[in-house]
């Protein structure tokens, strides 16, 4: 019985010993207030000018977080597809849209996507819009959607997003323009 209660307090001992070897041993690390500005001090923005998010879209009342995801058959060598895309697209092929709704009051809500096609000279909203796909939704408890769409061709495209039960405004409607097949 006395010999294993030696070789734990043993044990114990060669524990403390190899801990405190090794705090001797670590670097010290020294953190230093930068610029004078404490931690508890609150941040105060101080910019009048408008922060532009990129691939952030809205409406007077809502705002949605745009992204796309291509895995066509034919890849540009220059391209790297594990990347998100907004603006600018490298082409057709199999395209997942992810939506981001930032807004809770949006989630609650009916929202309605429409994918349109336009002509080369023709602007988000005009009549030569050619509707590609239409999908719809209750509610969206998590805020994101995820579509999954063939683009066939290239050329100018819009995305619109309707929220709610009946469109009122512009304010319930948000429109996501885009291009596929361009230089990026």
């Amino acid at each position: 019985m006395k010999n294993k209660f030696f070789n734990f307090c043993a044990a114990i001992v060669s524990l403390l010993i190899g801990f405190v070897i090794v705090l001797s041993l670590s670097p010290e690390q020294k953190t230093e207030p930068s610029g004078g500005d404490s931690v508890g001090e609150p941040f105060i923005f101080k910019n009048d000018a408008e922060v532009d998010i990129p691939c952030v879209y809205g409406s007077g009342r809502y705002a949605i977080h745009f992204t796309a995801y291509q895995r066509p058959e034919v890849r540009r060598p220059d391209v790297n597809y594990r990347q998100a895309f907004c603006e600018k697209l490298p082409g057709p092929g199999l395209t997942l849209i992810a939506l981001d709704l930032m807004d809770r009051e949006i989630r609650d809500k009916p929202v309605v996507l429409k994918l349109l096609r336009r002509s080369e000279g023709g602007s988000a909203g005009s009549a030569d819009e050619q509707v590609l796909s239409e999908s719809s939704y209750h509610s969206l408890p998590k805020g994101l959607v995820q579509h999954r769409v063939e683009l066939e061709a290239p050329g100018f495209y819009t995305l619109v997003v309707d929220i709610g039960e009946s469109v009122l405004s512009d304010d319930n409607i948000v429109k996501i323009p885009f291009e596929v097949g361009a230089d990026l």
